[in-house]
């Protein structure tokens, strides 16, 4: 089967299958390393911006990022997120969706929200030839950059917003296929566990500014 062979690109053109097959087909560590890139690619462009964002926040003591800590930070960093961020948020999915009656196992969810983080391998390439190639614009969008850089900025952001979308659709077709029900249930399986942890920020900032002031 093409989805088999070809994850990457079944990922695009038939989601629903390709998560079908490799949820039947592939062993958690498989899925792991299919998965990773994607991962990868998403703490990469966490990364983008890094002392412009803290300009921002006017902290006093700005960090001062290099290559190398960037890349075994962010490769840590999607380790954590599939190991552990996907076991949260599988949980999430498996509990909300047994409200609506999904008869998926914890398991098929947990490898499934890994897969969902596939779409982001399209922004590896273009943020590891903007890091190595132009650190200081990649760390600061600040800095003055020549055309090249805007340029490849752009490529950056724009593959960044396609893999956002395409993972909130993807984890919709994910969260419908293991709990089989409809995608409208799915929608809300996934909505729902973002509301209350929106929630219960809003409340412990509140309980905490109270306190404070």
């Amino acid at each position: 089967m093409d989805a088999d062979k070809h994850p990457y690109r079944t990922l695009w053109t038939s989601p629903r299958i390709m998560i079908r097959t490799l949820l039947s087909k592939k062993s958690f560590w498989v899925i792991f390393a299919l998965s990773f890139l994607g991962a990868w690619g998403a703490a990469l462009f966490e990364s983008v911006n890094k002392i412009g964002m803290e300009k921002s926040q006017n902290l006093d003591d700005l960090s001062n990022p290099t290559v190398a800590m960037t890349l075994v930070s962010t490769l840590l960093t999607a380790v954590f997120g599939l190991l552990v961020g996907a076991a949260i948020i599988a949980f999430f999915y498996w509990i909300i969706g047994k409200l609506f009656k999904g008869t998926g196992m914890y398991k098929d969810l947990y490898k499934g929200s890994m897969i969902t983080s596939m779409p982001y391998f399209i922004v590896v390439p273009f943020t590891l030839i903007w890091l190595f190639g132009s650190p200081a614009t990649y760390f600061d969008n600040e800095v003055t950059r020549s055309a090249l850089w805007t340029v490849m900025m752009g490529l950056t952001y724009i593959t960044a917003f396609i893999a956002s979308v395409y993972t909130f659709v993807l984890s919709i077709v994910m969260i419908s296929e293991v709990h089989n029900f409809s995608k409208w249930k799915a929608f809300f399986t996934m909505i729902i566990p973002t509301l209350v942890i929106v929630v219960i920020v809003i409340i412990f900032a509140v309980l905490l500014f109270s306190v404070l002031f």
